[in-house]
Formats: C-alpha cells, sequence, structure tokens
C-alpha cells in the first residue's frame, strides 16, 4: 500500500521548561490491496502504527528544561543536537526512521569550574538487543582558572574530554553478493555481525564573547576513531543575535580541518541511524560510512586538508 505522512507539531515553552507533541499519521491513499481489489474508505490511518499502547507515547516529542549551555540542561524524547564543538557528534537524530519511536535523553551541568555533556539515543534499547543504535556520547571539561579565580575575565578556557560510542554498530551484513542488503521477515536489515564504534576526543575553547549581541569561541578538536585515523579541527563558532524584537540568531562555522584517509568527521550527524549499516562493507555500500584499516589498498596514509564552513538562520528556536 502507498501512504502520505502528515505529522502536525506544536511546541509550548514557558520559562526554562518546554514540550514537544506530535500527530503522526499514516494515511493510505493507494485503492487497492495486494489482490488488486478496490477498498476505498479501509484502513485509511495505517493501523499497524497504533495497535500497541507504547506506539501512543509517541504523542510526546520531548520533554526540555534549560537550554545548552545553561546551568542545568535536560531533554527527553526527540534528540536532535550536537556534542562540545559537534565534530564527533552533531545534528544526530534518533528519530528519523518514522516507523520507530525512541526515547533519547541528554543532560549537561555547567559550572564556573567545568561541567559535562551527555546524550543517550534510546533508554529502551541501550542495552537491550535489536538492530537500533545503541549510542552513548559524553563530554567532561574543567576551566582551570576558575579554581583559583572563579570571577576573573581569564575564566573562559576549557578543556574537555569527549567519548562517543555505538555500542552496536552494524560490522556485516547477510548480503548474497548482488549488492543488495538482505532483510529478516519483519522489513529490517539483517545484521549478522555488530561492534562497537568509539571516537575519543581532546579539545580546548575560550568563550571570548557572550553577550546579547554575539557569541564567539574559538577551539581546537582532536579526534580519534577507534580502528581508524585521527582529525584535527581548528575552528571559530560564532552566533549572531539580532535585536528585532523576535529571536533572531545567525550562527556561523569556520573550520580549518586536517585528516588522515580514514577518518570521517561528525560521525554521529543527522542521518547516522540511516547510514550506520553501511559500515558493514564497501560491497554493500560503496559511497557510505565505511573506516579503512591501516592495511586497505585504499588507505592511501596522505590525509586530507581543507577548509569547512556553516552559515545558518535560527528563527524563533
Amino acid at each position: 500500500a502507498m501512504y502520505l505522512q502528515i505529522n502536525p507539531r506544536f511546541d509550548f515553552r514557558t520559562g526554562p521548561f518546554g514540550f514537544g507533541i506530535q500527530v503522526p499519521l499514516n494515511l493510505q491513499v493507494h485503492p487497492w490491496d495486494d489482490e488488486g481489489k478496490k477498498k476505498y474508505g479501509k484502513q485509511l490511518v495505517r493501523g499497524e502504527d497504533w495497535d500497541e499502547v507504547g506506539d501512543y507515547l509517541k504523542l510526546l516529542r520531548y520533554i526540555q528544561y534549560g537550554e545548552k549551555r545553561d546551568f542545568i540542561y535536560a531533554r527527553l524524547g526527540e534528540l536532535s543536537g550536537k556534542l562540545g564543538h559537534g565534530t564527533i557528534v552533531r545534528g544526530y537524530s534518533n528519530t528519523i526512521d518514522i516507523n520507530t519511536h525512541r526515547v533519547g535523553f541528554a543532560f549537561d551541568l555547567n559550572t564556573d569550574l567545568g561541567g559535562f555533556e551527555s546524550m543517550f539515543s534510546d533508554l529502551v534499547s541501550i542495552m537491550g538487543g535489536g538492530i537500533d543504535s545503541q549510542l552513548i556520547a559524553a563530554r567532561g571539561f574543567v576551566k582551570p582558572v576558575g579554581f583559583w579565580a572563579p570571577e576573573s575575565a581569564l575564566n573562559i578556557f576549557s578543556l574537555g574530554l569527549s567519548v562517543a560510542t555505538d555500542l552496536n554498530a552494524p560490522f556485516s551484513v547477510d548480503a548474497d553478493g548482488d549488492e543488495e542488503v538482505d532483510v529478516d521477515a519483519e522489513g529490517e536489515i539483517a545484521v549478522a555481525e555488530t561492534k562497537g564504534v568509539t571516537i575519543i576526543g581532546l579539545d580546548i575553547e575560550a568563550e571570548v564573547l557572550n553577550n546579547d549581541i554575539i557569541e564567539m569561541i574559538p577551539y581546537i578538536d582532536l579526534n580519534f576513531v577507534s580502528g581508524a585515523g585521527y582529525g584535527l579541527h581548528i575552528g571559530l563558532d560564532t552566533k549572531f543575535k539580532l535585536p528585532i524584537g523576535i529571536p533572531f540568531q545567525i550562527p556561523i562555522l569556520l573550520e580549518y580541518r586536517h585528516f588522515a584517509s580514514n577518518y570521517i568527521p561528525m560521525y554521529f550527524d543527522t542521518f547516522y541511524e540511516i547510514e550506520r549499516f553501511s559500515l558493514a562493507g564497501q560491497s554493500v555500500m560503496p559511497k557510505g560510512r565505511y573506516l579503512l584499516s591501516e592495511d586497505s589498498p585504499l588507505n592511501d596514509g596522505e590525509g586530507i586538508n581543507g577548509v569547512y564552513g556553516e552559515l545558518g538562520f535560527d528563527f524563533m528556536g
């Protein structure tokens, strides 16, 4: 059958508290069943989306307290964000698959002495079975000057350590050599073997400006992928806040990058939940996020250098 998805969404904020609700509906628009018989008016809404009590939990998209870089930030449900400067986890979404409802969790703490950030892709399956990701990411940081002069203007420097891992990353799939991935009875990719993929990063930053008009943070990140290469990011993260009566921001990011040839930046990104299956091998998905081993003939060892930039607009959140 063919379906049209309609998903009205609403967000509500009052002070530091906020929540979002949605009504995801898959409406059948194909008038024939598998035998070619017409069935106008039958099963307008896809029944399998609402046949379990847990399916109704997806009406609540998220519950949130605070914002990133506040003293306390917490979010339960739908996740879309980054860790640190976003060189390892950036724009990650745990709900990219419209057929799967996941309850993620993020919690941050920021003080004059340091703090931490954390992210979990799904509290239900984080230690369970299945093929869904089990992403755990955390970054701890300290402000050295804050230990003896927390009110000093020099208390803008931070030293950080990040660790992000998918405990359930697909390593091989049941393929028949025909460049097609096998699927099981439920239509999911048949994963033959899983292994953990871990990225560790060291960083330093300086919060040069943070006022009602502009935020500016230069930083250096050095990341290492388990079983693969390293990446160096030297960047400037800037956000302009235009005083026009409504929240309107222009985020700008510029980076110089030096990567080993078997390193992938922003590995846990928006489409990771889909692209993670291409880690299983180049013969299946040659353009995916396959990490070359040190002895691979495709790993020339020279690495690459370049400049990366982003320009965005944030209108009323």
